[in-house]
Formats: C-alpha cells, structure tokens, sequence
C-alpha cells in the first residue's frame, strides 16, 4: 500500500513539472493564452454613464494598474507586443488600426502617481479587450447600455476605469476596485463618469456568473479542438503499433466527454486562483482520470502506466498544439457580439 502512494506521489510530481514546462513553453510561444483544454478567463463587463446619462456616442476603455516599478510595466508592455502586437489588429481595417493605435498612445501617456499606495496607476496590459487589444471601443448595446467588455489574465489586484470621450476629447479616471479572478465568471460593474475628470466604478454582479451562451460556446470549441487532436494522435499511434482501434478510440472519447465538462463547469465552483489552481491541478486531473478510463477499457492493451504515458502526451498535444489551432478560429470577430449578451 505504502509502494503505491508513494508512486502515486511521485507521478503526479512528474506530471506536475512536465505540465508547469508546458505551459511555460506554451505561454512563450503560442500568440494567445488560450489553449484547447483550458477554461475560458473571468469576463468583465462594465456599463458607463456619463453624469447619469446613457452615452450615445462610440468612445473608447481601458483598464489601469497600479505598478510600484515602471520598468516592470515597461517590461510587461514588452511582453505584451511579444504575444501579440498586431495579432490583436488581425481583422481590423488598416484605418481601424490607425484609430486604436492613436487612442492608445493617449492612454499610454497616463501615468498617475498612488502617494497611499506608492505605485503608478497605468494603462493595464494584462485586462484585455475581447479582440486582446488592449482599448476597448465601447457603444450601446440592444439593452441600451452604453457597455464597455474585458477579459483578465490570472491574477489579483485592483484595476481603475480609464475612459475617453471624443466629443469631449477628455480622458475620465474612476476609483480603484478589486477583480475577482476565477475562471468561467463574468463579471458587470457600473462606471458613472462626471465632467471633471472623475467617476465612480462598482460591482454590481448579484453572484458571479458561469454559464452564460458565450461560456458554452467557448467550451464546445475547446471541447471540439481536444477531440480532433486526441483522437488524431491515438489513430496514428494505433496505426502504427497495428492496435485494436474502435474500443480504445471509443474510451477516448469518453474519457474526453466526462474531463473536459468537469474542468469547465465543477472545477469553476472551487474558486481556485493563479496558474497552479486554474491550469496545473485541472490537467492532473485529466490526464489521471483519461489514463484511468484507458487503463479500464482497455487492459489487453494498455498497462496502467503506458495508459498514464499516453494520456500525458494526449493531453500536452491538446494543450500546445490546441493553442495554436485555436489562434486560427476567427475569435475576435465572433466574440465581441456574445461577449456583451
């Protein structure tokens, strides 16, 4: 028993560090941090008024941070640009481009000086626009809301609204509020902008919410991305080592059918946070209970630990590769729509 647990252990240490090398590599090379098998991040939508009033006109958002260093800010721009750069500008016209560029150079000149909490409040590169630039041009939705939206990176911290009327040509600055960040929420905050520069931001979500049309229609394309991959790569390798393919394609499958949901719609309820909680212990998961099912299915075939072994190369297969099929998909312009429903 005592043999067992201490294998137990140390597989899931050797998972563990063979995951955290992927997803390191992953967030190096991969354009998004979006990968196949991976929650969706924490949605913010934020409803502006000004003075009370519905704003009628197109105007433009952006998040601000406080950075005690401006060279780590500088740093993280840096790395910003290396992710994406004009990756976020893929469906844009040239003339589009232009504009953002210009809003955000406005935006990239504040830099606003916390005395209480001695840091600078700056343009924030890890709160994104759905289109992951980093401005977001807001308008009024069908609800007749004046809506600006954002989708967070992991993290914790306090973030203020910038925003910039151009019938005004005057930048307003909100108080700081605090994000919470758990994967698969949505999130709705109410900015009221007043003509001094100022305004007031607060959190207005009554519960956070999970499963919202945009929630399930990222999930379906995760979910689709990992099937095609998994099942590709188990049909290759059963071709080559001449296997019985229909049993261990099947167990596959519905190891992926019972993971993927579980990650996506029980693992949101734990609340847990940074890249261990959100990534690192939802992939242990799943590649322990895939080599299990595989196991199970199929012990003509597989011994535990070639189940284990094929599950983990499954899995780094969907996690890597899925990052980069899924930059393919035309995200940004079918998710600005359903990100404001």
């Amino acid at each position: 028993m005592r043999k067992k647990i201490f294998a137990f252990i140390i597989v899931s240490l050797f998972i563990f560090f063979v995951l955290t090398s992927a997803v390191l590599a992953a967030f190096y090379f991969t354009p998004r941090k979006y990968l196949a098998d991976v929650m969706m991040p924490p949605m913010i939508n934020i409803s502006v008024k000004y003075n009370g009033e519905v704003i009628s006109e197109s105007f433009y958002a952006a998040t601000l941070v406080c950075y005690s260093d401006l060279s780590s800010y500088e740093k993280d721009l840096t790395q910003y640009e290396k992710w994406y750069g004009d990756e976020s500008m893929w469906l844009k016209s040239e003339e589009e481009k232009l504009e953002i560029k210009e809003i955000q150079k406005r935006f990239d000149q504040i830099k606003e000086f916390d005395q209480k909490k001695n840091c600078y409040w700056v343009p924030n590169p890890h709160i994104l626009a759905p289109d992951l630039t980093r401005v977001d041009k807001c308008g009024i939705t069908e609800s007749n809301e004046s809506v600006c939206g954002f989708q967070s990176a992991w993290g914790f911290f306090n973030f203020k609204l910038a925003t910039y009327l151009p019938s005004l040509n005057k930048v307003f600055i909100t108080n700081a509020v605090p994000l919470e960040d758990h994967f698969g929420h949505i999130y709705k905050y109410e900015a009221n902008l007043f003509p001094d520069g100022s305004g007031t931001l607060i959190n207005v979500t009554p519960a956070p919410e999970k499963f919202t049309p945009f929630y399930f229609g990222s999930f379906f394309k995760a979910l689709s991305v990992t099937l095609l991959l998994e099942l590709l790569v188990t049909l290759l390798y059963l071709n080559l080592r001449r296997l019985p393919k229909k049993r261990v394609l099947l167990s596959i499958f519905l190891a992926n059918m019972i993971s993927l949901p579980t990650i996506w719609f029980a693992f949101p309820f734990l609340k847990m946070g940074g890249v261990i909680g959100l990534l690192i212990i939802p992939e242990i998961f799943v590649i322990l209970l895939e080599a299990f099912l595989i196991f199970r299915l199929n012990k003509n075939t597989f011994t535990f630990k070639k189940a284990l072994i094929f599950s983990l190369i499954l899995n780094l297969v969907s996690l890597l590769v899925g990052g980069f099929i899924i930059f393919a998909w035309p995200f940004p312009s079918i998710s600005r729509s359903l990100f404001k429903l």
